[in-house]
């Protein structure tokens, strides 16, 4: 089997060989049971170190084992009214339908378990909310979590429990110990993220509705931020004993990639109209977590090794377009059944071809910037850096209308990050502009003949046994026209991550009937696609008031003009003041709009007397275009209409 024909399944496998002699001793079976047991088991976290306060909510469906888990952190339990955190399961989104919208909007945390895909993003799409949620998962989804900082977290758990077509009660009483803890180490990840997003006061993307005052220079500050965490099961017979049972490592590792997302749109017109997507990847893998060295005796013979360490490690990330092959509303269940069964088969065509299907590929698009680090082969530090600079008429706010919006803009970011006994070998596909950087650990020292398990260690680089992470930074770009993108469109993307690695594990013996002295491999491979957010891509232009003689304007109130123009809380309100030669700029979409804004001013039989009065001016068009001066409606000498005096 090619080794990435694993792509779609991280398997649970659990091997146990015996060969048996007349020759060979008699093993009890206490002593069978002692050998079969664990190698080394790796330390509990510290779980005291992510308990969180927050009022929480835990639904009466989440499954027992998972809700202990979960109550091991979250101990703040409250009615789903006043919580901050909401933890159900996907069946559960029609029930507690407008209270976790309510929860999202006063900027709580939802957490699903288990989430259909599709049942998700319809609730995510009724409310317009960001939704990251991955499709054709290699794993399940454990938990999902989202917030209104366009945050998202999601926790990947293979099922080490399937117990139906395992006989031996010496396998099921270790796995059922297993049990005990898993569940309570693998959501520890996930509550130490929250914790984290609860404390932290990084610039998210905000949920601002409209600008005030516009800004022709923007900094593109504002990000989207999209977690993977996948659980990595590592169960191998890591030495064979002719006389007995085998000793078994059975440890479960958990690989993280992050990506920050800063986006932008670029109205067409301009001289490169299009989405613009600058991603930054880090990599996490916890290497620390499934390595230890080990001796084991069987009789006379022992077993000395160390395991597992991480050899090479391979990350792909690539921007996709699975349209054709996402169910919508109105698909009949014979649609929704082929296009599921349609994306499953490139998918699967993918883990052959070793790339993107071209099914799947989004026309057009191309590096703005292209990957940083490049290739490092025996370096021992390397720099991750961008800087993009963006004009014409753009937006960088959210997907739904937002702040941030100008005629330029500019991301710049660099890191430093010390490296030993690594090489970075960097790759980019010429039709789907995927990113790969392929981690390979360097100078291994000779392992044969090594006397014990501490011997054994000194042979094996730090970085292959510690957690290792890595970043990288480039930019994609969409043109304009191309995928359905285009001003006023709505089409989103996936950002498509997969990953591949490759860890081995060393025994040498001193029984002289069997050779384990060699190095034992394996690879295994998952992925996951998730939505990324695109910047507002609804045209623009610029409402200029300015004051030329008053002493100053103020309380600027901004409607859409319809039939209930004036009524309720205005589109926007310009909280400044403008003194005499001051503009006041409101960036709006296009359309027709109605203002109010209040003038004071000298009495000009009686200047000593100041005079307050509250206009109006209706029908004021808002129109679009890639020059700033030429999408600027200049409204000073409009008709206004007075509506009262004091």
């Amino acid at each position: 089997m090619k080794p990435r024909q694993s792509l779609l399944m991280l398997a649970f496998v659990l091997c146990g060989l015996s060969a048996c002699h007349d020759d060979d001793p008699v093993l009890e079976p206490e002593q069978q049971e002692e050998d079969f047991a664990e190698v080394f088991s790796p330390a509990e976290p510290d779980y005291a170190s992510v308990a969180i306060n927050a009022p929480v909510f835990i639904s009466s469906s989440i499954k027992a084992e998972v809700k202990d888990a979960l109550q091991s952190f979250l101990t703040n339990i409250t009615s789903l009214e006043e919580a901050e955190v909401a933890v159900v399961r996907d069946e559960d989104i029609g029930t507690y339908n407008g209270e976790l919208l309510d929860l999202y909007q006063r900027g709580g945390f939802i957490i699903v378990a288990q989430p259909d895909g599709d049942r998700y993003r319809q609730f995510a799409a009724n409310y317009n909310l960001p939704n990251a949620i991955p499709f054709g998962s290699s794993q399940d989804v454990l938990l999902y979590a989202t917030s209104n900082q366009r945050e998202h977290y999601v926790l990947y758990s293979t099922n080490p429990f399937n117990t139906d077509e395992i006989e031996d009660p010496v396998i099921l009483s270790m796995l059922e110990k297993n049990a005990e803890s898993y569940y309570k180490r693998r959501i520890f990840e996930l509550c130490r993220w929250l914790k984290e997003q609860r404390q932290s006061q990084a610039d998210t993307r905000s949920d601002i509705t409209y600008v005030s005052q516009f800004d022709p220079k923007v900094l593109i500050t504002k990000c989207d931020l999209i977690n993977h965490d996948f659980s990595i099961p590592m169960n191998h017979v890591v030495a064979d004993f002719t006389g007995g049972s085998p000793d078994v490592v059975d440890v479960t590792g958990s690989v993280v990639v992050k990506y920050t997302i800063y986006s932008a749109y670029v109205f067409e017109g301009a001289k490169q109209p299009g989405d613009y997507y600058i991603v930054k990847a880090d990599l996490l893998v916890r290497n620390g977590s499934v390595y230890d060295t080990f001796s084991k005796r069987h009789g006379l013979v022992l077993h000395s090794g160390a395991g597992y360490f991480m050899k090479k490690f391979e990350l792909l990330s690539s921007l996709i377009d699975p349209s054709d092959y996402l169910p919508v509303a109105g698909d009949d269940s014979e649609t929704v059944m082929r296009k599921k069964e349609g994306l499953k088969q490139l998918i699967m065509q993918m883990a052959i071809d070793q790339r993107i299907h071209q099914g799947l590929v989004v026309p057009g698009v191309y590096f703005f910037s292209t990957p940083s680090p490049t290739t490092t082969i025996g370096a021992t530090s390397y720099t991750s850096g961008i800087n993009v600079g963006i004009s014409g008429s753009l937006s960088a706010g959210p997907k739904s209308i937002g702040g941030n919006l100008g005629f330029s803009a500019n991301y710049e970011s660099s890191e430093s990050k010390t490296i030993s006994d690594l090489s970075i070998k960097v790759d980019t596909d010429a039709n789907s502009q995927e990113v790969k950087n392929t981690y390979m650990v360097e100078n291994f020292g000779t392992f044969w003949k090594a006397d014990g398990a501490k011997e054994i260690e000194k042979c094996i680089p730090l970085i292959a046994r510690s957690d290792f992470n890595a970043a990288s930074t480039w930019c994609w770009v969409v043109p304009a026209g191309s995928a359905g993108v285009e001003d006023s469109s709505d089409v989103s993307f996936h950002l498509l991550t997969y990953f591949d690695y490759h860890y081995e594990y060393f025994v040498d013996s001193s029984s002289q009937f069997n050779m384990d002295g060699f190095h034992k491999k394996f690879n295994n491979a998952s992925y996951a696609a998730s939505e990324v957010p695109h910047a507002s891509r609804e045209p623009f232009g610029v409402i200029a008031l300015k004051n030329n003689e008053t002493m100053a304007i103020y309380d600027i109130s901004v409607w859409v003009q319809d039939e209930h123009v004036g009524e309720g809380d205005p589109l926007v309100i310009v909280d400044s003041g403008y003194e005499p030669g001051e503009e006041a700029l409101c960036a709006l979409p296009v359309g027709t709009y109605y203002i109010e804004f209040t003038m004071k001013y000298k009495q000009p039989d009686d200047p000593t007397h100041m005079v307050t009065s509250r206009w109006k001016l209706g029908n004021i068009k808002v129109k679009s275009d890639s020059d700033q001066d030429k999408a600027t409606t200049k409204i000073s000498s409009a008709n206004f209409e007075l509506i009262e005096v004091n």
